[in-house]
């Protein structure tokens, strides 16, 4: 009997090959975001102290087992979302992703929140953040545009 790995995909038709991809990206976002919000959940109960780590970016590599460049991703994204949760519902929805959430957050220093190193002007567009997602109300301003 032979098996059937998970890569091999050369019986599945292409209309099933686009499906299958269009449902693990977008599993790929829920799950993320939902790591993002555990990561985040660990640090503000300082779990990674209780377990012995200096900091929480050593816990997400030694601990957790991700590269540092995963550990600095989410955990900055952690720390953005945190303080503004319509990131969580925007990574879910595949609206933002890592990169570009830590990329826009680059005039910030990142340590247990953010804070400027100037106080930044926020630019607030609401029509934007309601029309991609449409119940994160008025949660808070995104970091879009900081001038």
């Amino acid at each position: 009997m032979e098996s059937v790995v998970f890569w091999d995909l050369g019986l599945v038709s292409d209309q099933q090959l686009r499906a299958g991809l269009a449902t693990l990206l977008a599993n790929g976002y829920r799950t993320e975001a939902r790591i993002i919000a555990h990561i985040a959940e660990v640090e503000e109960r300082k779990i990674h102290a209780k377990d012995g780590s200096p900091s929480l970016f050593d816990y997400c590599v030694r601990q957790l087992g991700l590269s540092e460049s995963e550990a600095f991703h989410r955990l900055t994204t952690a720390r953005i979302a945190r303080r503004f949760p319509v990131v969580f519902a925007m990574i879910d929805r595949r609206k933002i992703h890592l990169t570009a959430a830590c990329r826009r957050c680059q005039k910030f220093r990142v340590r247990g929140g953010i804070r400027s190193r100037r106080q930044p002007s926020w630019k607030i567009d609401h029509k934007l953040i309601e029309s991609t997602v449409p119940e994160a109300g008025h949660h808070g301003p995104l970091f879009f545009s900081v001038s």
